[in-house]
């Protein structure tokens, strides 16, 4: 907030418009701020030391680097699944419109809640080191939908997010100066193992 408040004041940006929302009883405001950003011209010395990485997505460990690092899948919504199916229950069985309804549907809106904060925080924390450590970045191109419509993979690829993975490392790495990210199309079927992406590039 500190750094919205001081480009506002030096006129290095303009508020557009703001956006209050309420998501499971917290209250949240979000601005549209219309800045210029500084994008570096070319990438730093720690990304020219670090490289070009590969990045393999996948369900049993989020990601498995080409440098040879696996990022361990936390998996919170199945670490959630029984405290949610307990919640789901309680506000099924629950009377229509009463007090106990909006209570129990409050408790389990804290709980997607919850799971969905801790989900984005490992994201961007993960997304944001890759991109401030490498000056090329190549992730595979995953068939997500194709995946998604399989039952036996469905829950488990929803929780790793892997869509948002790619959103966030290309415009991150825009960010930091190096080329956006690259992706190669893999064709992957849903029933069918990932090739391996790592150090290979597309033009």
């Amino acid at each position: 907030m500190d750094a919205l408040t001081g480009r506002l004041a030096d006129g290095r940006a303009r508020l557009l418009g703001a956006t209050v929302s309420r998501t499971a009883g917290r209250w949240f405001v979000s601005f549209t701020v219309e800045t210029d950003r500084e994008i570096p011209a070319q990438p730093s010395q720690r990304q020219r030391t670090g490289g070009t990485v590969g990045v393999d997505l996948g369900v049993k460990h989020l990601a498995v680097l080409s440098t040879g690092e696996t990022v361990a899948n936390p998996q919170r919504h199945a670490a959630s699944l029984r405290k949610l199916r307990r919640a789901s229950r309680a506000y099924a069985r629950s009377r229509p419109g009463s007090a106990g309804r909006r209570k129990r549907a409050a408790t389990l809106a804290r709980i997607h809640a919850r799971v969905a904060n801790q989900r984005r925080d490992e994201l961007h924390k993960l997304t944001t080191r890759l991109a401030r450590s490498h000056d090329v970045i190549v992730a595979e191109d995953l068939h997500v939908a194709g995946m998604v419509r399989n039952r036996r993979l469905a829950r488990a690829v929803s929780d790793t997010a892997m869509g948002e993975i790619r959103r966030q490392l290309a415009y991150k790495s825009a960010w930091c100066g190096s080329p956006a990210c690259t992706s190669r199309t893999a064709g992957i079927h849903p029933r069918r193992p990932a090739p391996a992406v790592a150090g290979e590039t597309q033009a």
